[in-house]
């Protein structure tokens, strides 16, 4: 169940229960695009709302991912911290946000992230990474290639092999020596694409 703000603007508020609707279907996706767009034009009533939320937790992944279009740091701090601490799904929507935000802040974040322990947060950050497609984030992606978690270290060498981090001399190391087998199968695949 979606929790409503604290100082309730209903119009705010139904636009936000239209905008996380759960269902795909083409007519709702037009609603939430509907939705989006209002809270965008109506940021000066919207804005603060959602990032309350944010804080508190309460925001689901479409008000996560809409945040960037508001093109306001002080949303940065709250998706860093969804991006550490909240579930997997959380994480991966608080990745995207930060990817798509607007200036260096969100970028860092993501370089540092993709090297910390918590394993859904640099499987979030490296994938959010891998969309950017910066060379810029290699160093940080090569850092993290030695995550003790198997599904991370994937995610990781998926990134640093989609950007092309990753030398051919690396791949081959990586396809011969890591402990799990499909990152190895993913190294030399990677491999024969180069």
């Amino acid at each position: 169940m979606i929790k409503m703000t604290k100082k309730s603007d209903i119009e705010v508020d139904t636009q936000v229960m239209l905008l996380e609707s759960p269902f795909g279907d083409p007519a709702h996706l037009r609603e939430q695009e509907r939705a989006a767009d209002w809270l965008i034009a109506h940021a000066d009533r919207a804005y603060e709302p959602l990032l309350e939320m944010m804080r508190k937790g309460t925001a689901g992944p479409a008000v996560i991912q809409l945040l960037p279009r508001f093109m306001r740091s002080e949303s940065i701090p709250a998706l860093e911290k969804a991006l550490i601490t909240k579930s997997e799904q959380i994480a991966r929507a608080a990745a995207k946000a930060l990817a798509q935000h607007v200036g260096p802040e969100g970028l860092e974040i993501l370089k540092q992230v993709v090297q910390s322990p918590g394993p859904g947060a640099v499987i979030a950050a490296a994938d959010a990474l891998a969309i950017l497609g910066n060379k810029e984030t290699c160093l940080s992606l090569l850092a993290a290639l030695t995550h003790t978690d198997h599904r991370a270290r994937y995610h990781v060498v998926q990134a640093a092999g989609q950007i092309g981090c990753l030398t051919k001399d690396q791949l081959i190391l990586i396809s011969t020596n890591d402990p799990d087998e499909n990152i190895r199968a993913l190294a030399a695949d990677l491999y024969d694409s180069a």
